[in-house]
């Protein structure tokens, strides 16, 4: 906004620092830039592309972000993969009549003043110098939607249109404030019960969210309650339990998990007593796990998620004691049955396994030229 309002061509800089951050904290913000460069490039301000400050941003966002890129070539494009395995398994569900309704659905408290917005960008001759920014949210939304994204990857261009909706009530309809007052909060109220299906988790309890075969999760099927309620709900007694485990233990001891929500469920719940860091193949966690076996003793978290190994029969053959913990009954948590096992004095067996299994892991990780 200020770039295009002052014409100076310094905010270059300003934008390729927040561009740098951004990446570094979530790729994603590309679509978003991708988006800005396209709709600058056909708007009338498309000469700020040929400034020099525009190389110099380049060339500063570059640096900021270079050293992640290293990591990722270093690493094989651990991102490359991620968004391969996400293709495969959860956006080849997406269907683009649900993006699209989606999108009144989640802002639907707010529907009148960022669509209204929209329109006012796009087609109010009085505003054709902030077009610009209504071609930005087009193409983030067709881009997202051209690459079968989720609904909520949208989110994060609404503000810009919340802004420009609450400046064009200013500016157009300021006599009549006291009473669109009224109107937008009856609105949003409307709006919000309207969207609860989407995202009215914090509002709903799982008796009055239920609503059979309501709700398409990442997988395309129906279920009867919100996926983020079904994932979630059981971490919390998840982490309990591994922590009172974990402090009542007398000995070193390492925990496993088979996925990134449970092994971050349990560092979340355990961290005011310095729980030691989760050991799973799954995600992030696997760089960050040891190669080999190095405690006595573990706390065991299995899943039956894409998951057909009995654990009993498996921690017998790997463990020379056992002991089953506790089991999660919880009929709306999506791993209903989650058994959690305290095992101690790992055998040959668990220990080749482990090793095979984690380099196996690390191997998807490590460049062929570097392996040749």
């Amino acid at each position: 906004y200020k770039l295009i309002q002052t014409k100076k061509p310094q905010y270059w800089l300003w934008i390729a620092l927040v561009f740098g951050l951004g990446f570094l904290n979530k790729y994603s913000i590309v679509f978003l830039y991708a988006a800005f460069g396209i709709a600058l490039l056909i708007s009338k301000y498309r000469h700020l592309l040929l400034d020099r400050y525009f190389l110099y941003a380049m060339f500063l966002g570059l640096i900021i972000i270079s050293p992640n890129l290293i990591w990722q070539y270093q690493n094989n494009w651990p991102v490359l993969q991620h968004m391969d395995e996400l293709r495969r398994t959860q956006l080849v569900h997406v269907n683009p009549s649900d993006f699209i309704f989606d999108q009144i659905l989640m802002n639907a408290h707010a529907l009148l003043l960022w669509f209204g917005a929209l329109l006012m960008l796009l087609f109010h001759k009085k505003e054709r110098p902030y077009l610009l920014f209504g071609l930005l949210y087009i193409f983030v939304f067709a881009f997202l939607l051209a690459g079968s994204g989720k609904s909520y990857y949208t989110l994060g261009v609404y503000p810009i249109l919340f802004v420009f909706g609450a400046f064009f009530l200013q500016k157009y309809l300021d006599k009549y404030l006291p009473w669109l007052f009224y109107v937008l909060v009856v609105f949003m109220g409307i709006g919000l019960y309207i969207s609860f299906s989407f995202d009215g988790i914090p509002f709903l309890t799982f008796e009055q969210a239920y609503n059979e075969d309501a709700f398409r999760w990442e997988d395309g099927k129906q279920y009867d309650i919100p996926q983020d309620m079904a994932d979630m709900t059981g971490w919390k007694e998840i982490g309990d339990t591994v922590r009172d485990l974990y402090i009542d233990s007398d000995q070193p001891t390492d925990i496993f998990c088979y996925h990134y929500g449970q092994a971050g469920a349990i560092m979340f719940y355990g961290k005011e007593v310095n729980i030691s860091q989760p050991i799973s193949t799954n995600g992030s966690f696997a760089f960050w796990s040891p190669d080999s076996i190095t405690k006595e003793q573990m706390i065991f978290v299995h899943s039956d998620l894409g998951n057909t190994i009995n654990p009993d029969s498996l921690l017998g053959e790997f463990f020379e004691r056992f002991e089953l913990k506790k089991v999660i009954q919880n009929p709306y948590f999506r791993e209903n049955g989650t058994r959690i096992y305290l095992c101690q004095n790992p055998t040959t067996e668990a220990r080749r396994y482990y090793a095979e299994m984690m380099s196996e892991t690390k191997s998807r990780y490590r460049r062929t030229d570097e392996e040749n």
